[in-house]
């Protein structure tokens, strides 16, 4: 087959195809299919020409044998499957990764929702408290300046009393750890999607390799006779 890869051999003295053939790895009984084939056309008429014993063989002529023999076939067989298990390893471990990835996520909406519950209902209660105290020590509009020094203290220390105060202190707290715990989160899954990234990269270097190592299988399984 005249799309066979071949290795080009120079005769020397005392050569015979039988030898040759055995030293490249193949059948040596299959010297005379090699020597019929397409790439061999021109010593085959050479010796038919001259009427010699298909064996004889002169040095300086020019025998191809085929690139590549059965051990280099299951070389590459092996390396298509080494191949295939690493494919079948990384898809495994970027599915990890991913399956990690939502569960972060879903754990960080649950909390940070829960610590934003929380906080609407503290800023609810020191609204409503706070409003309460303001309305019920409101200044009249004949009050002097003393009655109205009188009233901002009362709404001080109602403030203090009902713990309006710590509420408020409450509250940026809660809003400061929001933003803490949504930043470690977001520090978090960007380290997961880093890795998921990598792994998906590399998947990707071993596909393109099995594509061009099946691609090589391919020619070298040919019939090379």
């Amino acid at each position: 087959m005249s799309d066979v890869e071949t290795i080009a051999y120079k005769l020397k003295d005392k050569d015979n195809l039988w030898s040759i053939v055995k030293k490249a790895g193949f059948p040596p009984k299959d010297w005379g299919k090699i020597l019929g084939a397409d790439y061999n056309k021109k010593l085959a008429g050479d010796i038919k020409r001259d009427k010699r014993s298909p064996d004889l063989v002169y040095p300086g002529e020019v025998f191809y044998l085929p690139k590549h023999n059965s051990k280099d076939i299951q070389k590459q067989r092996d390396k298509v499957k080494k191949q295939r298990i690493l494919i079948g390893e990384g898809l495994g471990d970027f599915a990890k990764f991913t399956a990690a990835l939502a569960r972060l996520k879903a754990i960080k909406g649950k909390e940070i929702k829960s610590k934003k519950e929380k906080l609407a209902a503290l800023k609810k209660e020191h609204k409503r408290l706070d409003d309460a105290i303001y309305e019920g020590n409101k200044p009249g509009p004949m009050e002097g300046p003393g009655e109205k020094g009188r009233q901002l203290w009362t709404r001080w220390y109602l403030r203090r009393s009902f713990s309006v105060n710590k509420m408020k202190e409450e509250i940026e707290k809660i809003e400061k750890n929001i933003e803490g715990t949504s930043a470690d989160y977001d520090k978090a899954i960007k380290r997961l999607e880093g890795h998921a990234n990598g792994e998906l990269k590399k998947l990707k270097g071993v596909t393109n390799e099995l594509k061009a190592s099946e691609a090589e299988l391919s020619k070298m399984i040919k019939d090379p006779y």
